[in-house]
């Protein structure tokens, strides 16, 4: 399928594209995220760019590769989503550590849900479901659940309950978003697919704290492109 931000080629992307705008994003979740908020916008200019560097050991190895390249400079902002997994801490300690290796954020910034402009370059991260919380994006899918009543939405919220009183069924929320989606959509696999196919709404209340962070990197990227 054709992305309309979305790339796998990173390079060829900044290159060819006249990228102004970049979002990180984590893994194919984020990306399909980020790819079905933005079309839903009006207007996002097509300079802007999405690319999944594929977890956060990778991060270091994409930075090194695009911040070397001439077309980089043209890059007015730069988004960051990534989860908090099992200690939100370690995590923003290490992407502010790799953020300051590469020049783009001074090395005293605390970074993580927050926006900052260093260098006249804003960077923004977005840690899932928050900075201080652990978990994934799959915390603030399973939000969005929770604000529906439909009697399935309902079923799934049952069983995390049951998890929670029960540790020994301890349920990834992961499982829990895919059991959604089976039942929603038989055989779609994977949270992000569930972006894609509209089951979840990326422009909705849950990730409400994603919309606030990244809309001034959008609104720089607007301002520019009417200069």
């Amino acid at each position: 399928m054709a992305y309309r931000f979305w790339t796998r080629d990173i390079t060829r992307a900044l290159n060819t594209r006249g990228c102004r705008v970049l979002f990180l994003a984590e893994g194919d979740a984020e990306a399909h995220f980020l790819e079905s908020w933005l079309s839903g916008l009006v207007p996002v200019p097509e300079s802007t760019v999405i690319h999944c560097f594929e977890g956060i050991k990778k991060l270091q190895s994409v930075l090194q590769l695009i911040t070397t390249l001439p077309s980089f400079q043209s890059v007015l902002s730069v988004g960051i989503m990534i989860d908090s997994d099992a200690d939100p801490a370690a995590r923003k300690q290490s992407v502010n550590a790799i953020l300051s290796k590469f020049g783009l954020i001074d090395a005293h910034d605390d970074i993580a849900g927050r926006s900052v402009v260093f260098a006249g370059r804003r960077i923004a991260v977005h840690m899932a479901p928050n900075v201080d919380t652990q978990g994934q994006i799959e915390d603030m899918v399973l939000q969005e659940i929770r604000q529906s009543n439909l009697p399935m939405e309902k079923w799934t919220l049952e069983i995390s309950q049951i998890s929670e009183v029960h540790q020994e069924f301890s349920i990834h929320p992961k499982s829990l978003v895919q059991a959604y989606l089976g039942f929603r959509k038989p055989g779609l696999c994977g949270t992000g697919r569930g972006f894609e196919a509209q089951i979840f709404d990326a422009s909705g209340s849950a990730y409400s704290g994603i919309h606030g962070l990244f809309l001034p990197i959008l609104q720089i990227e607007s301002q520019a492109s009417l200069a």
